[in-house]
C-alpha cells in the first residue's frame, strides 16, 4: 500500500522538486489530499497503487501547485477531469466496485 510520504516523492519527481526540498512538503501533502478527496468526491475508488490513478492525481497536482501560467493550469485542470471522467466510467474504478485503497500514514 502507498504511503503519503511515497506519494510526495512522486510528487516532487513529478513537479522536478529535489527530493531533499523540504519548504513545500506540507503544502504539496494538502494538494495530494485533496486531489484523492476529489477523485473519491467524483465517485472514483481510488488504488493508490495503480498508475492510471497516480497520473491522474499527478495531473491533478500539476494543475494546483504554483502554475504562474493561467493556460497551463487550465490545460492540466482539463486534462485532469478528462483523467478522472475515464476512471470514473471505466471497471474497477468506481466506488461501488471492489478496488483496494492505499493510503497509509
Amino acid at each position: 500500500m502507498t504511503t503519503i510520504s511515497e506519494l510526495l516523492t512522486l510528487t516532487k519527481e513529478t513537479l522536478g522538486i529535489v527530493s531533499t526540498a523540504t519548504a513545500k512538503d506540507n503544502s504539496l501533502q494538502m494538494i495530494i489530499k485533496a486531489g484523492i478527496d476529489d477523485m473519491q468526491r467524483a465517485g472514483a475508488n481510488i488504488d493508490l497503487d495503480n498508475n492510471l490513478v497516480r497520473n491522474c492525481l499527478m495531473t491533478y497536482v500539476k494543475a494546483n501547485f504554483g502554475i504562474a501560467n493561467p493556460n497551463d493550469k487550465a490545460k492540466f485542470m482539463e486534462a485532469y477531469q478528462l483523467y478522472l471522467a475515464d476512471l470514473t466510467l471505466s471497471e474497477g474504478y468506481k466506488e461501488d466496485e471492489p478496488c483496494k485503497t492505499g493510503l497509509l500514514n
